[in-house]
């Protein structure tokens, strides 16, 4: 069979391009080794309170394979099974991102734990005044005491802006989830 001419050509030509790079590769690229990391570097607000940590290295895989081509708020807002999961990440190979079956494998798993069905969904914005206990435990740098904290003020007072959250949570704790809230 003549493929393995044929897709030495296409890539010769620059029509199909070779796997870039392992997970792994791209990791020690961070780590200051040889190769560069591509995209942009993400901010801590821009994973760290969409992301939660999990079990094994779901979330890194997340933020170094799929960050480069569109917002991690687009893969956080998503529910899906490990079916639906595949379906997300055979489609991404197909538009061009490289995913070998291996991280696909550590991606589905995470992302069907973490963002399942069964898990609610996220808002975002998501409005203080609005907001259910469910929706505040998304974020996970917030613990339930401060979810419970925030419900409880609210219940006294409706928050008119977001500098009211500070008279509940730390100023640090605020600058972390304040890309995702409002208020109304």
């Amino acid at each position: 069979m003549r493929t393995k001419p044929i897709l030495a050509l296409l890539i010769g030509i620059g029509f199909l391009s070779p796997p870039l790079a392992t997970v792994a590769t791209l990791q020690n690229a961070s780590a200051g080794q040889t190769e560069e990391k591509p995209g942009p570097e993400p901010s801590k607000t821009d994973w760290e309170l969409l992301f939660p940590e999990g079990e094994g290295e779901g979330k890194s895989y997340v933020i170094t394979l799929c960050q480069p081509c569109h917002t991690l708020e687009r893969v956080a807002i998503q529910r899906n099974d490990a079916s639906g999961w595949r379906s997300v990440l055979l489609r991404m190979n197909i538009r061009g991102a490289t995913l070998y079956e291996e991280d696909m494998a550590i991606l589905i798993k995470y992302l069907a734990e973490q963002f399942g069905p069964n898990q609610p969904p996220l808002e975002t914005p998501l409005d203080l005044n609005k907001a259910t206990i469910e929706q505040l435990a998304l974020f996970p740098q917030l613990t339930k005491d401060e979810a419970t904290k925030i419900l409880e003020a609210r219940k006294r007072k409706a928050f008119k802006d977001l500098a009211d959250l500070k008279e509940v949570l730390s100023d640090e704790k605020v600058a972390k989830i304040k890309p995702f809230i409002v208020v109304h």
